[in-house]
């Protein structure tokens, strides 16, 4: 499915199946977006890492059948130059934001495996929200600072 943009209200929408390989397209569709709206390469950097960390999560735990589904990222300018980042699923309901944090004494020798890919998306983006619309997932994120 291709990656659709709207320049003229800023907006890029990619949809994508529940397939791993499909986290190398949403990778090479944030490098051109990059580009396309001129994203501080750290900025391109942090949408990669959060976007496939989310994505993969939703591909692998999301789905607890064998049909396809449709994984949805919605990537947005807004006025002040932040960027608004959606990614929806119709998976089973999962509140990312409502798992624990992991506790910071332990050695990674030590912890379990898991756990730390949503600590790192928080860290990554400056806000972040989680709601279920019906049957969907909808995760939303904000990222300050991306564009020169």
């Amino acid at each position: 499915m291709p990656m659709k943009c709207d320049d003229a209200t800023g907006e890029i929408r990619l949809e994508m199946l529940n397939d791993l390989d499909e986290l190398d397209r949403l990778n090479a569709a944030i490098e051109t977006l990059g580009v396309r709206w001129d994203l501080l390469p750290q900025a391109v950097a942090t949408l990669q890492i959060a976007l496939e960390e989310l994505v993969s999560n939703i591909i692998r735990h999301g789905f607890h059948d064998d049909e396809r589904h449709r994984v949805l990222v919605r990537i947005a300018r807004c006025a002040d130059g932040a960027l608004r980042i959606d990614v929806e699923d119709d998976g089973a309901p999962f509140d990312p934001l409502a798992a624990p944090h992991p506790p910071a004494c332990e050695s990674l020798e030590e912890r379990e495996p898991g756990g730390l890919g949503i600590h790192l998306v928080r860290h990554l983006m400056d806000e972040i929200s989680y709601r279920r619309a019906g049957a969907h997932n909808l995760l939303s994120m904000t990222k300050r600072g991306a564009l020169r």
